[in-house]
């Protein structure tokens, strides 16, 4: 039987809010670094990466996707559609988004008040690497069974 794996190099970086273009550069060297050690399948950074958590303003991402366009790269943000505002997770690859998540359980407390922000997402998001359905969560959502029987039911690995 043939083993199958995928490897996932987490970013842990502290991003300023606000500091959209500072934010982008910490992710690129954070990315690149990383390469260099391990070159993982899947680059994970943190929630609101981009913006910095609280986001104050929405942004593009694409910029990023276009720095390592053969690698999967999971990175927070938030999108307006429509009247509403998400928290979500994309799945950048080959210069696009390939998947996007939208956060569902918005917390409102102590220093949490996402439901002022944001709407909460209905569906799951899931994208392949090496064989492997990977589900997308963030955060509150992996505490919830809803979110994590919508990605069972959907054959996430």
């Amino acid at each position: 039987m043939i083993s199958k794996k995928i490897s996932v190099g987490i970013i842990q970086e502290n991003p300023i809010v606000g500091d959209i273009a500072g934010n982008l550069e910490l992710a690129k060297n954070s990315i690149s670094k990383l390469s260099k050690e391990s070159s993982p399948d899947i680059f994970l950074l943190t929630e609101m990466f981009i913006t910095g958590y609280p986001p104050e303003d929405l942004i593009l991402i694409i910029e990023l996707s276009n720095f390592r366009p053969e690698s999967f790269i999971v990175i927070g943000y938030p999108k307006k559609e429509g009247d509403s505002i998400f928290n979500c997770a994309g799945v950048l690859r080959s210069n696009s988004i390939i998947t996007e998540y939208k956060k569902q359980e918005l917390p409102n407390y102590e220093v949490f008040d996402e439901k002022r922000y944001f709407q909460p997402g209905d569906s799951p998001g899931i994208f392949e690497v090496n064989g492997f359905r990977v589900g997308l969560s963030v955060c509150e959502d992996i505490w919830h069974q809803k979110v994590i029987t919508q990605l069972h039911q959907k054959g996430a690995d």
